[in-house]
């Protein structure tokens, strides 16, 4: 059970709790209901009847959710921890894609892709669709992958709900191309559609991460160069069958990645669950109290601390002077504890990191 007998009762707006009960049970009365009270009329009559009803019930389901769970719709943002709050305000996949600028370009090649290359023929299914129920099907799946895709937009994390009509849309696209080229010769016809179902799964998002790359290697700060150094060169190492060694990195966005590449465990990410590892990366780089920020080290069983040099990532809600990170980062008023580690010169002009003295 993902929820203890004892907090079933308990309200969690990011986990599985009775809040989420609640909006399925909601879910599933709504549509009976709708159903029951619109039904015994046919024809097109009966199906505006049930699409109204179906929204007035809809309403009212969330007009009780709202009573009964306040802040429903916030979900993750639903807390009143500042250190959370701060951090998922910032994390990428809470960003909204700007398709307008070359970084929000690469996130809509990576997470919406192929479907990109359906949506001209939105208006096309709906024009072609005959009447009765294949009309209505082509509605319902219009109006979710639109729904899905402006919620994708507005918030990056989303692209998992536009997954299903998204795939829906590319299957479309290839009939949609196998009906245009019935006419051309037999092998014309095989590789035009492999084209389309290469551009429509994998075409795209890979141009998506080949612009991201180069991004990221004029951002600084490339996850790729030190996953290498970590994976190939590893400054530290677990001692024989021993875990792996654990580091603490100011830049949590990298974290995901350096994680499942490199053998190296981290402290903390860019994920609001883990809010008490968050607490304490974030204490230690804002640390004026070296004692308290070693505690924190001999606590988490750190081994190595690695600083991207363009700064914590989310930032911190404020940073006091003398700071952990910027002493680290200038190299000045480094604690005893820690030793500086040579970089490879590349690495070098975007991280620093230290070795912890045990």
């Amino acid at each position: 059970m993902d929820v203890p007998l004892g907090d079933w009762l308990v309200t969690a707006y990011d986990r599985i709790s009775i809040l989420h009960v609640a909006t399925a049970l909601l879910l599933v009365a709504v549509f009976a209901l709708a159903l029951w009270l619109g039904g015994g009329t046919e024809g097109r009559r009966g199906v505006w009847r049930r699409l109204l009803l179906g929204l007035a019930l809809s309403l009212a389901a969330v007009a009780v959710l709202g009573v009964v769970f306040p802040g429903f719709y916030r979900s993750t943002l639903a807390t009143d921890d500042p250190v959370i709050q701060s951090l998922v305000s910032q994390v990428r996949e809470m960003q909204p894609i700007r398709f307008w600028t070359r970084a929000g370009l690469s996130d809509l090649l990576i997470d919406i892709g192929g479907t990109l290359l359906a949506l001209p023929f939105v208006p096309l299914v709906l024009w072609g669709a005959p009447d009765g129920a294949t009309r209505r099907l082509a509605v319902v799946w219009t109006v979710t992958l639109l729904a899905t895709l402006a919620a994708a937009l507005a918030y990056l994390r989303f692209v998992v709900e536009f997954a299903a009509p998204g795939a829906i849309g590319v299957a479309g696209l290839m009939a949609v191309a196998a009906a245009a080229l019935s006419a051309v010769r037999p092998v014309v016809r095989v590789a035009a559609l492999l084209l389309v179902a290469l551009l429509g799964t994998v075409g795209l998002p890979a141009i998506g991460l080949q612009l991201k790359a180069s991004l990221d290697k004029a951002e600084g700060c490339d996850a790729a160069d030190l996953s290498a150094y970590l994976r190939v060169t590893p400054p530290v190492s677990a001692p024989p069958g021993g875990p792996d060694p654990i580091v603490m990195l100011n830049n949590f966005n990298l974290t995901p990645r350096l994680a499942y590449e490199t053998p190296f465990r981290f402290v903390a990410a860019s994920y609001h669950r883990g809010a008490a590892a968050i607490r304490d990366a974030m204490v230690f780089f804002m640390a004026t109290d070296d004692a308290a920020a070693q505690s924190i080290l001999g606590r988490r069983e750190v081994a190595l601390v690695i600083l991207c040099r363009s700064g914590m990532a989310p930032q911190p809600p404020e940073q006091p002077p003398g700071n952990l990170e910027g002493r680290l980062l200038s190299g000045e008023g480094v604690p005893a504890f820690l030793a500086q580690l040579p970089l490879p010169e590349r690495l070098g002009r975007d991280f620093v990191a230290y070795t912890v003295k045990r």
